[in-house]
This record gives C-alpha cells, sequence and structure tokens, in this order.
C-alpha cells in the first residue's frame, strides 16, 4: 500500500450528517469519524486531520466551534 518513501498510512470514513427543521431556517450539523485504520509503522502524531466548516454569507449565523484538528488517536 505505501511505496518506498511511505512512513505509513491512516484511513477513515467522515461523516457529516444534516438535519433541518421543519418550518425553520435552521440546520444542524454533526460530523464524525469512523472505522480508522492506521498502519503499525505510523506514529500517531503523523495522522493529524483537521475538519473545518466555512460559515460564509450575509444571512447565515453559525455558532458553536467550526473547526476541530487531532490526531487520529484524539479523535
Amino acid at each position: 500500500m505505501c511505496g518506498a518513501d511511505c512512513l505509513g498510512f491512516f484511513d477513515f470514513e467522515l461523516w457529516v450528517l444534516a438535519f433541518a427543521y421543519d418550518g425553520s431556517r435552521r440546520v444542524d450539523y454533526v460530523t464524525t469519524v469512523e472505522n480508522v485504520h492506521q498502519s503499525t509503522t505510523l506514529r500517531d502524531e503523523l495522522t493529524f486531520l483537521t475538519i473545518r466548516f466555512d460559515c460564509r454569507g450575509t444571512e447565515v449565523t453559525c455558532t458553536g466551534p467550526l473547526e476541530r484538528a487531532d490526531t487520529i488517536k484524539g479523535w
């Protein structure tokens, strides 16, 4: 799976679920990282994953954290 210069690998499933509320213009999002597989040769600090939501527009209001960054172990 890795070439000669490869330090290791990790793969995962990223799920983003959106929940809309009937009668309002509100949508909530839930993000999960599941089924993580990390090669035994890869150090944990090299598995850094960042997920970021952009909140743009004059009619959009975002609350809560819009970004999370951590190693796979931290997720």
